[in-house]
């Protein structure tokens, strides 16, 4: 029995129907042979336009020669554009005269004289103190008539000057094993002649070597020429040589200002110094290694006296067989040194071979003590000579650069204060081994 109250269902339309009611069997296989068939369609037709498809060819014009070449186009553009901005001068108005002037000028019958004025004296005086009388005789004591300046570097030390000067230590202490022998010693002759290349010609130069003595290259100043520089490498290269000899022996050059308070000594710095003081060296620079040992005269009534004794002695044969087999050791020694290229041992005071034993008698002897001068002595000599050459000349003072070669802190403080005193500057080199 229905119950009167329940509502009757809603009814369906027959497309709703349809799509949801299930699907049979037969309906779904139908369905997907038709998708199917589609799908095969669609990929012949695409293979197909694909396939014959025509390509696209491009076809250009030809191209369009201008009439000027780029470059010569490019040229043509600028020298217009210069044209626009080139300063034209304005036209000016022109006066013209209708008729001639009724004011008749006076004649003149004589031209005024030129004018007389003066209007340059002479030059005043200016540059370094030189030689000569100046470029065309208008700078007075200036750089010197053709006098040419050179910049030259010295071991490191560089300096531009009128007049150089080289002073070289040709003492045996620079030839040295300390300091690489004979060998290292040649090669700071090579960089001394290498400093001489460096000078530029028309430069006033020399080349001073010392010991106990001194020599010049040339008793005065010489200019620079190709040949004059030829000659002072050759002059610097003859000392101490491989095959010798060494040092200097009696030099060639006689100090005129010689101090009269010094009697001799060893590393005679100061008569280099005296030497190019007198030749009018401007700048001066020197390598050595050893500060000077000057010694006082001695004084036969004041002086003092040492005694020495000193008892006889006879030569045996035992002196004699180990001198023999010193000189054996001594020679082999040499000729290894030889082969190696290191030359003889030399060394301030001797290196020679071993002294044969003699005999001699005994007795007393009564020996002098001298005295030596000290640093403050031979700067203030130094300083004397600078007064007398060139302040006293109202020249400038001659500048001294000094170079230590492997030089003892007692030679490095000495030549120290002398560069200070002398407007110079110092540098220490070792050994060229």
């Amino acid at each position: 029995m229905e119950d009167p109250q329940q509502k009757p269902a809603p009814r369906q339309s027959a497309f709703v129907t349809f799509f949801t009611r299930p699907l049979s069997r037969n309906e779904v296989l139908i369905s997907l042979g038709v998708h199917l068939l589609f799908g095969v369609l669609a990929v012949f037709v695409v293979a197909i336009r694909v396939s014959y498809k025509p390509q696209s060819v491009f076809v250009g014009e030809e191209a369009v020669t201008p009439a000027l070449e780029p470059r010569k186009l490019e040229m043509k553009v600028r020298v217009q554009d210069m044209q626009k901005r080139s300063a034209r001068p304005r036209p000016q108005p022109r006066i013209a005269v209708a008729a001639p002037a009724k004011i008749a000028l006076p004649e003149i019958k004589k031209l005024p004289e030129p004018a007389q004025t003066k209007m340059m004296r002479t030059f005043s005086t200016q540059g370094v103190s030189g030689q000569g009388r100046g470029i065309g005789g208008g700078l007075g004591d200036g750089v010197g008539e053709g006098v040419g300046q050179s910049s030259v570097s010295f071991f490191g030390i560089r300096e531009n000057g009128h007049q150089l000067c080289i002073i070289v230590d040709v003492s045996l202490s620079m030839c040295e094993d300390s300091r690489g022998g004979l060998p290292g010693f040649q090669r700071v002759k090579e960089a001394l002649k290498d400093v001489l290349y460096q000078v530029s010609d028309g430069t006033l130069f020399n080349v001073i070597a010392f010991e106990n003595s001194v020599s010049a290259c040339w008793p005065k100043m010489v200019r620079v020429t190709s040949e004059s520089k030829r000659e002072a490498g050759e002059w610097i290269m003859r000392y101490n040589e491989l095959e010798g000899p060494y040092g200097l022996g009696g030099g060639n050059y006689r100090v005129k200002a010689a101090s009269p308070n010094a009697a001799g000594g060893t590393s005679r710095l100061d008569l280099a110094l005296t030497a190019a003081f007198e030749i009018g060296a401007g700048v001066i620079f020197v390598i050595t290694d050893g500060a000077p040992v000057i010694q006082k005269p001695f004084d036969q009534e004041a002086g003092q006296y040492v005694e020495v004794s000193y008892g006889g002695h006879e030569v045996t044969d035992r002196e004699i067989r180990d001198w023999e087999k010193a000189m054996e050791e001594w020679q082999k020694e040499e000729d290894k040194r030889i082969r190696k290229g290191l030359g003889p041992r030399v060394a301030e005071g001797g290196a020679g071979p071993p002294p044969r034993p003699t005999s001699h008698s005994g007795g007393n002897s009564r020996n002098p003590v001298f005295n030596y001068w000290t640093d403050a002595d031979t700067l203030d000599h130094i300083n004397d000579l600078q007064e007398r050459f060139y302040i006293s000349r109202g020249k400038q003072r001659a500048r001294i650069h000094c170079v230590g070669y492997e030089a003892d802190d007692e030679t490095r403080r000495f030549l120290r204060k002398l560069v200070r005193k002398n407007q110079g500057r110092y540098k220490r080199v070792r050994g060229l081994r």
